[in-house]
């Protein structure tokens, strides 16, 4: 009973060691950029124009519902070509 107990955690190991291997993720390209031309160089260097934010518009949240809860309590019967059940 102990070999078996140590081959099956042995075996175990091997699975979850070699799988990452086996079954490796796609790689991730990278994504290219075209060269810069000297004008958009240029451009890069200089300081962007500064504008002032736009003021968003405040918008309250809507109202949490309170609790939920049924006025009565139903029970209903589920009869099929197989079962009847019926609640107690």
């Amino acid at each position: 009973m102990g070999m078996r107990l140590l081959l099956a955690f042995v075996l175990m190991g091997l699975v979850l060691f070699l799988t990452p291997y086996i079954y490796k993720p796609p790689p991730v390209l990278k994504p290219t950029t075209p060269p810069l031309k000297p004008s958009q160089a240029v451009a890069l260097t200089q300081k962007p124009v500064e504008t002032a934010p736009a003021k968003a518009e405040i918008v309250p949240a809507p109202e949490t519902p309170g609790r939920v809860a049924a006025e009565t309590e139903q029970t209903f019967d589920v009869d099929t070509t197989l079962y009847h059940i019926e609640p107690r």
